[in-house]
């Protein structure tokens, strides 16, 4: 199991040596009547949150409660940058009984909160439910599950559907700093491209305001809105004497995650950004025209794609397997296991032949990893390039009562092999570091070691 995120191991360990002592050797227990009841706090979305993780986290058999209480009695003295003693001796003397709800588990960590409410009462409920729960998602080890209070909740499950959506109301363009500088680069085909707006184009002010000082968050807002409206754009443009003002009319923007192109003796190359939900449209119509160029090979480029969307990994996959083939199976607790086969669209393109690479490597994660294992299982291609990252579940917000949520794992997906995934990664095939290279198509290692692959493969007169 991963190093636990903001605790201390050898801390945690005292912490349990000295309540074990302490609850043994206190003269008097019964004497430390028990706290309980509204005047203390119930703090329901900690013990919501304790449940929502022991029955939803996939990884349940590893859960160490040990940690997870330690790390929230650790979290409340750093709310008040507090030293352990005597806080801690007094959690171990504390007896009674805890109120109803409260999970049997974690009475130690009510103890630890009636206490840090009664010697710090100045000290928010609402602060001390935010690090308990915080502390307990980072106890588990796993580098995505993730608290989000409900102030931040809304926004990220937002941003995090609008990312997989893979369209957006605006102007069609990226928007990134570089420097002191705001950088527009057009997207083919978009509004922004139609009304002349350049790759490279310094924006200056959005209907007037100067976006100098703005976050790049900011000027998205700025700049996106409803469908048909204009939006208003001042740009400085390299070899112009003077800003120029360009009124740019907002659209639906398919947002690409798929580029294409043909190396020299007919291997065509197809590199996946992220799987969006409309990626398996765009791979589509990447196989297609690079089809119309007869294609003879194929590198699919999964470097660096951190997943997205596994209905569009499953698309990607049954345009390059035959139908009915076994994709992954998911495990969820008190599921059991379920196949998801390929199902084939009659009406795209399917390159179940052609000899072909898939390029992985360590930022290769989640369903990009499906998609690499379901192919390598299959023998369907070489795997490339080093071991991926491996994260081999599928992970859904769970809201709480207050509005908060916990972002966790909740279906481990093994690959039809059998094998479970994550962890340890998809290992490739043939293992290729990344490195600078010139003998071949590309600069870099990776592909020219594809390239050569599959040339290989080919006949030598095509």
């Amino acid at each position: 199991m991963r190093g636990l995120a903001s605790i201390s191991a050898a801390r945690n360990l005292s912490v349990f040596v000295l309540l074990a002592v302490l609850a043994a050797c206190s003269p008097g227990g019964e004497a430390d009547a028990a706290r309980s009841g509204p005047a203390n706090g119930d703090w329901p979305v900690v013990w919501e949150a304790w449940r929502e993780i022991d029955d939803s986290y996939v990884h349940r058999d590893s859960i160490r409660v040990d940690a997870i209480i330690g790390g929230a009695l650790d979290s409340l003295l750093a709310l008040t940058e507090s030293d352990p003693y005597p806080f801690l001796a007094d959690v171990g003397r504390l007896r009674g009984q805890p109120p109803v709800g409260v999970p049997p588990q974690m009475v130690d960590v009510w103890r630890g909160l009636v206490l840090h409410q009664e010697q710090w009462p100045l000290v928010s409920n609402a602060s001390r439910t935010e690090a308990v729960v915080h502390s307990m998602v980072a106890a588990l080890g796993d580098p995505f599950a993730t608290y989000m209070p409900a102030q931040i909740f809304p926004g990220a499950s937002s941003n995090l559907e609008q990312s997989r959506a893979g369209t957006y109301l605006g102007i069609g363009a990226r928007v990134f700093r570089r420097g002191d500088s705001i950088i527009l680069n057009p997207y083919k085909d978009s509004p922004a491209r139609k009304a002349g707006i350049k790759e490279g184009d310094v924006l200056k002010a959005v209907a007037g305001r100067p976006v100098a000082g703005r976050s790049v968050n900011e000027l998205i807002d700025l700049i996106t809105g409803p469908e048909g409206t204009k939006a208003q754009l001042r740009v400085e443009r390299a070899g112009e004497p003077a800003p120029l003002d360009i009124d740019v009319f907002r659209g639906t923007i398919q947002v690409p995650s798929v580029t294409r192109q043909l190396a020299p003796g007919g291997i065509g190359y197809i590199f996946i950004e992220v799987f969006r939900d409309n990626t398996g449209e765009q791979f589509a119509r990447a196989l297609e025209a690079l089809g119309g160029f007869d294609m003879l090979a194929l590198i699919l480029d999964l470097r660096s794609n951190p997943g997205g969307s596994l209905h569009a990994a499953r698309q990607v996959t049954a345009s390059l397997l035959p139908s009915n083939s076994l994709f992954l199976s998911t495990h969820q607790p008190g599921a059991g296991q379920q196949d998801q086969r390929l199902e084939k669209d009659p009406n795209r393109p399917s390159e179940e032949e052609i000899p072909m690479v898939v390029l992985i490597d360590r930022r290769t994660r989640g369903e990009a990893e499906a998609v690499a294992a379901a192919l390598q299982d299959a023998g369907r291609a070489a795997i490339m390039g080093v071991p991926s990252f491996g994260q081999g579940a599928g992970y859904e917000f769970v809201e709480l009562s207050d509005g908060s949520a916990l972002y966790l794992p909740s279906v481990h997906w093994r690959r039809p092999s059998g094998e479970m995934m994550g962890n340890q990664g998809i290992e490739p095939d043939v293992r290729v570091e990344l490195e600078a290279d010139n003998n071949g198509p590309a600069a870099e290692s990776q592909f020219n070691r594809a390239y050569e692959y599959l040339d290989a493969l080919l006949p030598h007169f095509r």
